[in-house]
């Protein structure tokens, strides 16, 4: 089958867990899916919101159902894809198993305005179930002392789109939000705004530092840095064949140098805005070589966290849920 285009307009975005779906909400992927079998593309476009009307195009809507209908035929069943929060910030995600007149099966994923106007799709096929996952021994820490809020986690691409990477494929992106979902204070144009921007990071386990890049500039929103994607980054040994990777730091805050060694706790670096990001955050995962697009992901679980304010011993993480360590 031919690689099908697919389109995310929304990406670092506040997660909170959301129970029940607005009745508005869940009948647009019945609608989408009515639109798609007719072949009424335009209804389809008519669904999107502002931004995805900009980034697809009447033309784009048209060609991305004319192409799939010509390879799979139309949706013959779908049924609701588990996720375990369904809020982003303001906006509702839904995920659906998409089941073909062909047989083929695809994987959607909405994310939806309150006003029921798609605002990102994602198309994708399902993953193979893993027969087994590498982990690690050492005691893993989060590298942060207040509560931070998972926006891309988890073993599935509809919660984590860095398993399309071998590399990164356990990777967790990290920011604080408020108690209204948001992410940033005031004007969201400035960095600065940010409440993550800034705030200490730790290292999460004991260690030697394999890697430092610390002079890379803080963007401003809306800029990105795609030849330097992890921004200011360290690397740190933790095992033999484990390394942690903490992405998207600070300019010149790093304090740690490579060849250091260094201890679980210790302080590394502040949060920044770095690299190829659209806000401040951090990148977190660990691999088994110290490449950023070397090797193979390993799954990170970390000991004694409180995970949406309830205690695990050891917890790996996924998106939505809402992490601090237990001091």
């Amino acid at each position: 089958m031919k690689r099908v285009i697919t389109t995310i307009v929304c990406i670092f975005l506040s997660f909170t867990a959301y129970s029940q779906l607005p009745e508005e909400i869940e009948n647009v992927a019945n609608q989408f899916t009515t639109g798609y079998n007719e072949g009424n593309s335009l209804s389809v476009y008519n669904l999107f919101a502002p931004e995805m009307k900009q980034a697809m195009g009447e033309e784009g809507t048209r060609n991305l159902i004319h192409s799939l209908k010509s390879e799979v035929g139309n949706i013959k069943n779908f049924t609701p894809f588990p996720i375990k929060h369904n809020k982003t910030g303001s906006l509702f995600t839904t995920a659906y198993n998409l089941e073909f007149e062909n047989g083929y099966q695809l994987i959607l994923s909405l994310y939806i305005h309150p006003n029921a106007s798609i605002a990102g799709l994602y198309l994708f096929p399902p993953e193979q179930p893993e027969t087994a996952i590498p982990t690690h021994t050492c005691k893993l820490q989060v590298p942060f002392k207040e509560k931070w809020t998972v926006t891309w986690g988890g073993d599935n691409r509809v919660e984590n789109y860095h398993r399309v990477n071998e590399t990164q494929k356990y990777a967790i992106d990290m920011v604080i939000t408020d108690e209204n979902g948001l992410t940033y204070h005031t004007d969201a144009s400035r960095k600065e705004n940010y409440y993550c921007f800034g705030k200490p990071l730790f290292a999460p386990c004991d260690g030697v530092i394999a890697a430092v890049v610390n002079g890379l500039p803080d963007l401003e929103i809306g800029k990105t840095d795609t030849e330097n994607p992890a921004g200011n980054h360290v690397i740190i040994q933790i095992e033999d064949n484990v390394f942690a990777v903490i992405a998207h730091l600070q300019q010149n805050s790093i304090i740690v140098q490579e060849g250091q060694t260094i201890k679980n706790g210790e302080f590394i670096a502040n949060c920044g805005n770095s690299g190829n990001t659209s806000e401040p955050h951090i990148h977190f995962h660990l691999a088994d070589k110290p490449g950023l697009w070397e090797g193979k992901g390993i799954k990170p679980f970390f000991s004694n966290i409180y995970t949406n304010d309830t205690f695990h011993e050891i917890y790996s993480p996924i998106r939505g849920d809402k992490l601090k360590f237990r001091e």
